[in-house]
């Protein structure tokens, strides 16, 4: 397991993360495993869950890749965020949430995640009506 404490690392995966290469992109996905994800997205610590957030919305963030990891970590990813924007967090880390659902809704298939999703759609609903933060 990668231990994403060590900032050199974790800065080292957030600049490969927006590398656009696809290989690279998938194969941080991979090796970091979205069990990892789940606990770094659950910290108390808001620089790492920013810091996560940030490296999830490079790697969702070219076209061409969304669907990819989308086919493979979009049950789980969709997880991730729906816990993220239910739960107790700023404004700030929804936005990051939010800004990853934009990133999805990119994907030729991968909106589909989205789109099928009542909950999201709900969430995305209330907050297009209301004065973010929420």
């Amino acid at each position: 397991m990668v231990n994403l404490s060590d900032s050199f690392l974790f800065n080292f995966l957030f600049s490969e993360s927006v590398s656009g290469n696809s290989d690279r992109q998938v194969s941080i996905l991979h090796h970091l495993g979205t069990d990892q994800i789940f606990r770094l997205l659950s910290d108390t610590d808001v620089h790492i869950l920013m810091k996560t957030l940030g490296l999830l919305r490079n790697l969702l963030s070219t076209k061409g890749h969304i669907d990819q990891i989308m086919q493979c970590h979009g049950k789980e990813i969709m997880q991730a965020i729906i816990l993220i924007l239910e739960g107790e967090h700023s404004a700030e880390v929804k936005e990051q949430a939010l800004c990853i659902l934009a990133n999805i809704a990119d994907g030729d298939i991968a909106k589909s995640a989205i789109m099928s999703n009542e909950d999201v759609l709900k969430k995305l609903m209330n907050y297009m009506g209301s004065d973010f933060p929420v």
